[in-house]
């Protein structure tokens, strides 16, 4: 029996998805995210529909994708909708789980450039989840509001201190709060 993949083209995948990776990036660069958002969340919305289905193809052994196309399908994984019940509380996104196992595992398998994704993913799952983010690569703002850090779990909590984050390419939190004050301050 013959598998209607069986003269599938593992590099096509590749070039595919560097290709979504590309249109993502192209997407929110300079002030085109802001000025043309339901574009982007249309496109968002495409790019997310066909990572899916190459993401089955890479869970079901079908496509073996390299480092750096497991990271270009985490990021647009990662850029899937914030999910909402009725009340507009946010519910858990597997989405954003998919984006922290696929950078986790592009990481691992030597893609230095999945490192800062690694930890916005898995804080991004993580507010889904818990409302709390680890790492504090997440921050918000209320009504065109100043941004401000999302909430965090204690380093104990989440077994995650400013030298971890350092290790990982981050700023320590105290340096991510001035960040966000700095970035507020430019906008308004």
């Amino acid at each position: 029996m013959t598998s209607s993949y069986d003269n599938f083209e593992i590099p096509q995948i590749d070039q595919e998805i560097a290709a979504l990776q590309n249109e993502d990036q192209a997407d929110r660069k300079g002030d085109n995210y802001d000025t043309h958002v339901q574009e982007v969340n249309t496109n968002d919305a495409r790019r997310l529909a066909r990572a899916k289905e190459l993401y089955v193809l890479y869970r079901q052994g079908v496509a073996q994708l390299k480092p750096e196309s497991l990271y270009g399908l985490a990021l647009v994984f990662q850029h899937s909708p914030v999910v909402q019940d009725k009340e507009g509380n946010e519910l858990p996104n597997e989405d954003y789980k998919i984006a922290f196992e696929l950078a986790k595992a592009a990481y691992e398998q030597g893609y230095a450039g999945a490192r800062n994704l690694l930890t916005r993913a898995e804080d991004r799952y993580l507010l889904s989840v818990t409302g709390r983010q680890k790492w504090g690569t997440q921050s918000y703002s209320v009504n065109d509001g100043p941004e401000e850090l999302s909430p965090m779990m204690s380093d104990e909590e989440s077994g995650v201190n400013d030298e971890m984050r350092k290790e990982m390419g981050l700023p320590t939190l105290a340096e991510k709060v001035e960040e966000i004050k700095k970035e507020s301050n430019k906008k308004g």
